[in-house]
């Protein structure tokens, strides 16, 4: 019987333990996230295919289908000469996004990137629509409200709607400053010089810009808003 009962468990044994879904996670983002640039497209098939897994073993949690849209995405900005279609116009990102939000529709992080592919693609109204919805998802005090609504004043200034875009920014500026959230209130008053330009309104552009450079450059940052500066005066002849 023991001989029978171990020929039975040889002939059909236990299903191996999944790898655990944050483990595959991890190591998918590893391979993409080093400091070692370019990442090869070794490294982009290896994360592909941990993800792949990830979403054949754990088919009803959102991240590993968010993971492989931004993997997608990064992969064509890193290698914009290989064969693979823009992911901002393919399909495929979308479809990949909407299966994480059946999943999880209050996902932030599928919310986020759903509206930088209708951006990318000029489908501004529709961006800011996704960035209305994840408005109404966060608290009043929420501090991740403020991507959302930075990335409603570019959209509403890639639309050239600048009365709009002045009165969301102009919120923006004032609020960052009053929390201190210092890289924000950069990225404001980028943006909010951008309309001024647009405006014509040419000392209260470069008050503004001016403003963002010498705090990024005391921050450090890399979001600098040294192009926008510069075009301003092109514009002025400065």
């Amino acid at each position: 019987m023991v001989v029978g009962g171990l020929l039975i468990w040889a002939l059909f044994p236990s299903p191996p333990t999944p790898v655990p879904l944050d483990d595959l996670l991890a190591r998918s983002i590893a391979l993409t996230s080093h400091a070692r640039t370019p990442v090869s497209e070794g490294e982009y098939k290896q994360a592909e295919a941990l993800l792949s897994q990830a979403m054949e073993e754990y088919p009803n949690d959102e991240r590993a289908y968010i993971e492989l849209a931004k993997l997608e995405i990064d992969r064509v900005i890193n290698h914009p000469n290989s064969m693979i279609t823009t992911p901002y116009y393919s399909s495929s990102i979308k479809e990949l996004l909407d299966k994480a939000l059946s999943i999880n529709p209050r996902s932030l992080d599928a919310l986020t990137w759903l509206a930088k592919y209708h951006e990318y693609r000029k489908e501004y109204e529709t961006a800011i629509a996704v960035d209305e919805k994840a408005l109404k998802l966060l608290p009043a005090g929420a501090d991740s409200r403020i991507y959302f609504m930075i990335h409603v004043g570019r959209c509403l200034l890639m639309m050239n709607r600048l009365e709009e875009a002045e009165e969301r920014l102009l919120s923006l500026v004032k609020l960052t400053r009053s929390t201190g959230d210092t890289t924000n209130l950069i990225f404001s008053q980028g943006l909010l010089g951008k309309v001024y330009v647009r405006q014509k309104r040419f000392k209260e552009a470069e008050r503004m810009l001016v403003a963002a450079v010498k705090q990024a450059e005391a921050m450090d940052l890399a979001a600098c808003p040294y192009a926008a500066l510069g075009e301003l005066y092109e514009i002025v002849g400065d």
